[in-house]
């Protein structure tokens, strides 16, 4: 932290030297762009996070187009400047005046713009004239679920009149790292995925006519390939650090139950692997909730039911203010009759008989102690310390 703390600085006073005093001359505010992104590259690669990952980098054209990007994050601005100098970003008044990034950005020669967008099409063509594309989050809000909300239609308006190709970008775990409404950096990885250039002109999304139409189809595009990249990014050991801040304020001695739960079952990734994308789950014995939260938040279509007879243990799981929509904690294991998929977490030998009769109707999965030997069960996955039985 005192590392980026002293990158931060330094920034401010590039900026002081290159600009204040050498003057805010084209060629100056270049170079502090290029400097911006090194500063940028060098925060990612020191913060405490998982990772950094720029795909399809050869995808980004080397000429002035218009780049659209969801919004989840503070952070969002700054991962589309770590991958090129050569962007302008347009931002609304809360970046523009923010303590931290207003002095940057505006060095940077950022553009502010307000409710009317049009009313700046000479300035943005000014910016288009001297190579820069033009950054813009059609969602005009960070998200606060990292879901991606309607696009308005400005952003294509703009593209139409300048006659740009537009350049979509897909942007994922900023909104993990710093969620909309909080101060507190978590761990994580940011991805950027980097999608191909759509020609205005030719593209059946872009409809010249409706242009309402036409967000309403980048939009749909644009979560798709946001879902795609979900799947392929978010698994057991992605969520850890979320699902550990989730009992950050639970105690110390809860905290390091939970952490040495997820390094002895190894993150549960071998019972996600076994969850359906949707439907329905039962867990029996979810103890503190790890295998429950751990569920829920790597399976965000999935309804995630989760039960456990222990008091303690059972307030512990429900009142963690991280806890996702489809995670729900119920008091009675009757619920396992709608579900479509039961995990019974250490069970009892009285437990597992209760189990017998669904075995026709549910596909049923045991995480239990290695030694263990449970008839009418064949293996599903085994190491040093458990093993996942499925019932048959």
């Amino acid at each position: 932290y005192c590392g980026i703390f002293l990158e931060v600085l330094a920034v401010y006073f590039m900026g002081f030297v290159l600009l204040t005093i050498g003057g805010k001359t084209k060629k100056h505010q270049y170079q502090y762009q290029k400097l911006l992104r090194r500063a940028f590259r060098f925060v990612f690669h020191f913060a405490p996070n998982d990772g950094y990952v720029v795909h399809n980098r050869e995808l980004l054209q080397n000429k002035p187009q218009l780049i659209i990007a969801n919004h989840q994050s503070i952070v969002d601005i700054v991962a589309i400047m770590s991958i090129s100098p050569n962007f302008i970003v347009l931002t609304n008044d809360w970046v523009w005046n923010s303590f931290w990034m207003g002095k940057i950005i505006r060095n940077a020669g950022f553009m502010k713009i307000d409710q009317d967008l049009l009313s700046n099409t000479e300035q943005i063509k000014e910016k288009i004239q001297n190579g820069y594309s033009i950054v813009i989050f059609p969602e005009a809000t960070r998200s606060v679920n990292c879901t991606i909300g309607p696009f308005h239609k400005g952003a294509f308006y703009l593209a139409q009149q300048l006659h740009l190709d537009i350049q979509p970008i897909v942007l994922h775990g900023t909104g993990h790292i710093v969620p909309k409404h909080s101060l507190i950096i978590r761990r994580g990885r940011i991805d950027v995925k980097i999608l191909p250039a759509i020609q205005t002109e030719t593209s059946p999304l872009f409809n010249h006519e409706k242009l309402l139409q036409t967000a309403k189809n980048y939009k749909n595009y644009m979560v798709e390939q946001y879902q795609l990249l979900s799947q392929e990014i978010e698994t057991a050991k992605y969520w850890k650090q979320t699902l550990l801040h989730n009992y950050l304020y639970k105690g110390r001695e809860v905290w390091l139950h939970a952490k040495h739960t997820m390094k002895k079952y190894n993150n549960f990734q071998d019972i996600v692997d076994l969850l359906p994308q949707q439907g329905s789950v039962f867990v029996q014995n979810c103890r503190q909730g790890e295998i429950a939260l751990i569920s829920a938040l790597c399976r965000p279509n999935l309804s995630v039911y989760a039960f456990e007879k222990q008091e303690n243990h059972w307030l512990t799981a429900q009142n963690c203010a991280g806890n996702p929509d489809n995670l729900h904690y119920v008091a009675e294991e009757s619920v396992m009759q709608q579900c479509h998929t039961i995990i019974s977490y250490a069970p009892t030998p009285e437990q597992i008989q209760t189990l017998y009769p669904y075995q026709t109707t549910h596909n049923i999965y045991i995480l239990s102690d290695s030694k263990a030997n449970i008839d009418k069960t064949k293996l599903i996955a085994e190491t040093s310390d458990y093993k996942i039985l499925q019932i048959i």
